[in-house]
């Protein structure tokens, strides 16, 4: 579902967006109470519309690495889409998923972090072997990102 935005929530957003912010600096700056500020960052967060989370810059951190990779689909799982896109972000270092359009039906971006023994050959063999429907699969490992930011969700 879809929905509206209140310019209030737009502005707690805009300030908060890049993590550093305190709620009451942010209260102090719109004109309302850092409590205001908490409880519409609380309900928007149970709505799932904005999450604060730590993320991490791969570039940065070596043993991080980030990978897309596209998927053709056999219809069965075309037709059950939201279904499968639901499957496929339950994988072990899927970060998310995307139905596009182009040469692919799906993107997801994965993270794989080698200081816990993970790789891309472990991330196809035994995460994406495990999903049915997959016609065609081709890799992308990102080597240098410009603002490549993912959740440190391994």
């Amino acid at each position: 579902m879809i929905r509206q935005i209140d310019e209030m929530n737009k502005e707690i957003m805009r300030r908060m967006s890049d993590g550093k912010r305190t709620f009451s600096s942010v209260a102090s700056e719109l004109g309302i109470t850092e409590n205001t500020v908490r409880n519409r960052i609380n309900k928007m967060a149970d709505e799932g519309l904005f999450l604060l989370k730590g993320y991490a810059d791969p570039d940065k951190i070596d043993w991080l690495e980030a990978m897309y990779v596209g998927l053709k689909l056999e219809k069965p799982a075309l037709e059950n889409i939201d279904v499968k896109l639901e499957e496929l972000s339950h994988l072990k270092g899927v970060i998310s998923t995307a139905l596009v359009s182009g040469r692919y039906d799906v993107l997801i971006l994965v993270t794989i972090s080698q200081q816990e023994g993970n790789s891309f050959i472990s991330f196809l063999t035994e995460e994406l072997s495990k999903v049915e429907g997959i016609k065609d699969i081709e890799t992308f490992v990102v080597f240098k990102s410009n603002n490549l930011l993912v959740p440190y969700i391994l």
